[in-house]
């Protein structure tokens, strides 16, 4: 498979305003509990396809993550698996599962905003997308508004640690939340460079 770029679907001011509807959906999980993480699934023509946002605690459901729920919306609306005329907008780097959805959805591109250095599939812990062995090639770009998401899940993490550390004080200790501690500090802004099928493509985080 070529590892040409192909035409774009979007302008890079395009993609910040994308990812401006996914950071609003991740500030919905947010409101709700969850961590914030959202996600926009928007046709070559500009129209909005799929949305959704992580509900992993809310609907307890391992697949429930914002990729993923975006994608089973765009599926129901169309009435159609394949989504090969639509790019994903997430503000954290896709992890393996929904790396592999998308993949399989035969999704054009993926643009996501922090690197996930713990679980991050597309450059962070793994190579995904690049991988020339997959019969269909997703082309991606990382750091778009990386550190207004990152932002997001640090705060929402440091909130949490408080809340915790809190009811740990009332109960007079506890084991606490050792996963929610160890996550907080994961979304730091990183020099990865981001690429499109070993092509540097990334922006530059829009603050």
């Amino acid at each position: 498979m070529s590892a040409s770029l192909p035409p774009d679907f979007f302008t890079p001011e395009e993609k910040l305003e994308w990812m401006q509807v996914a950071l609003q959906q991740a500030r919905l999980a947010a409101s709700l509990g969850e961590v914030p993480i959202g996600a926009v699934l928007v046709s070559h023509d500009g129209q909005i396809a799929g949305l959704g946002y992580n509900r992993r605690e809310l609907d307890q459901d391992v697949t429930a993550h914002a990729e993923l729920l975006a994608l089973r919306a765009a599926n129901r609306r169309r009435r159609s698996w394949r989504l090969s005329d639509c790019s994903l907008f997430v503000t954290l780097e896709p992890c393996f599962m929904c790396a592999s959805a998308l993949q399989q959805a035969r999704v054009h591109e993926v643009v996501f905003a922090a690197y996930d250095p713990k679980s991050g599939a597309v450059c962070s812990q793994g190579h995904f997308f690049d991988d020339h062995r997959l019969n269909h090639q997703v082309y991606w770009t990382g750091g778009v508004l990386q550190a207004e998401a990152g932002q997001l899940l640090q705060d929402f993490f440091r909130t949490l640690r408080q809340r915790n550390k809190v009811r740990e004080l009332q109960a007079g200790g506890g084991r606490g939340c050792r996963r929610q501690q160890a996550e907080a500090g994961a979304y730091q802004s990183t020099d990865l460079t981001a690429g499109v099928s070993g092509q540097s493509e990334g922006l530059p985080p829009a603050d």
